[in-house]
């Protein structure tokens, strides 16, 4: 009995111990968490309007404000662009879910609380980003965090980078969603060392089509969303995404986000005119 008394203390000692009682947390945790859900977030204390939605994970909405006229959902087509009661629909892969018996529900962008801010209503501060953010994943356990709202986030640099300080030691995982526009300085690409993936939309490999495409309001705009994808590259995980439009040279846009030091390319899908 000593011996046996012995040995379970020397057990409790162990890596193979410790890695045993937190995965006993974790299953215990998983049975009481909230569900990624719009519902969840609108019972949380910190969640307003038009500052939050929910997808695949939590989407913070610093901004409403864009260095361009066109958005990426443009770009993907009129299909894409389409507004439903005030709000752009849905990537189908997001909009629907499978229930277990195997049937396809649909879901409306209202459903995931994407939406503006109410009329006269101010942007978010970082302290209200942040604490959505470590009260959100209090209640699901979900880290991932998305920051992307109706408009390009860094359009609102000054909070999101507060928010990433912030944020800090609260266990989320950010990725951050931008054109990456007259974003360059050095406070921002301090602020992305805090960041998992850093997605920029890149839809053109020329600056003729793109700002044709985006139209953005900086004549400087494609030279800078390079200079960005080159500096942000140096301190996080860079994704270059485009859209494979029939007009773009998709291939071009890969050679130039490699040539900048993108860690990794992506195409979002043409939906058609």
């Amino acid at each position: 009995m000593h011996l046996r008394a012995i040995a379970r203390r020397t057990y409790r000692g162990t890596a193979a111990w410790q890695d045993q009682a937190l995965a006993s947390k974790r299953a215990s945790l998983s049975t009481t968490m909230a569900p990624v859900s719009f519902d969840t977030l609108r019972s949380l204390y910190s969640f307003r309007p038009g500052i939050a939605y929910v997808l695949d994970a939590l989407y913070l909405a610093p901004t409403a404000r864009s260095p361009a006229q066109r958005t990426m959902r443009s770009c993907r087509g009129s299909a894409f662009a389409k507004k439903d009661a005030g709000l752009a629909p849905l990537p189908a892969s997001r909009a629907a879910q499978t229930t277990p018996s195997g049937t396809r529900v649909t879901r409306t962008a209202r459903d995931s609380g994407f939406e503006p801010l109410p009329e006269g209503a101010a942007e978010p501060s970082a302290a209200e980003l942040n604490d959505l953010v470590r009260e959100w994943i209090e209640k699901t356990g979900a880290e991932s965090v998305v920051i992307q709202g109706e408009g390009d986030p860094l359009a609102a640099a000054d909070v999101v980078c507060e928010t990433l300080m912030l944020a800090r030691g609260s266990s989320a995982r950010f990725r951050l969603n931008t054109l990456g526009v007259g974003a360059t300085g050095d406070a921002v690409v301090e602020a992305l060392k805090l960041v998992d993936t850093v997605s920029v939309f890149l839809p053109a490999p020329d600056s003729t089509k793109y700002y044709e495409l985006l139209q953005p309001r900086d004549p400087g705009a494609f030279d800078d969303a390079c200079a960005f994808v080159r500096r942000a590259s140096a301190v996080a995980h860079v994704e270059v995404t485009a859209v494979d439009r029939p007009d773009v040279d998709v291939a071009a846009v890969e050679a130039l986000a490699k040539s900048l030091g993108a860690a990794q390319f992506r195409t979002r899908s043409w939906l058609g005119d």
